[in-house]
């Protein structure tokens, strides 16, 4: 019983750096990228310093979400003061080349 419950403890404190469906990941921003107008598939693209592995190309929400200028001011105001961003990723099968579509944002 003791060794069962040491494994899980193990466990429990190993960070883990695959993002599951509708997981979240911790980070700090690297880079942000937005586009002015245009028909482009990103609206808003958010790096990590380290991406997860299912998300190694950073996230994304579409150009066309109603939330693209807060999510962009919350990126920015995170990658401003250094603290680190949560991001709950959406269905991974909306994934578009290694970059995650972004389901909500917080500030660690």
């Amino acid at each position: 019983m003791k060794y069962v419950l040491f494994i899980v403890v193990v466990l429990l404190a190993t960070p883990s750096y695959a993002v599951e469906d509708l997981g979240i990941a911790c980070g700090e921003i690297k880079s942000l990228r937005t586009w002015v107008e245009g028909s482009d598939t990103y609206g808003v693209w958010v790096d990590y310093k380290s991406n997860p592995v299912n998300c190694e190309a950073g996230f994304y929400i579409p150009n066309s979400s109603n939330n693209k200028s807060l999510v962009f001011s919350m990126a920015l105001a995170a990658k401003a003061s250094n603290q680190k961003m949560c991001i709950q990723v959406g269905n991974l099968s909306n994934n578009i080349g290694n970059r995650c579509i972004i389901n909500y944002m917080m500030l660690e």
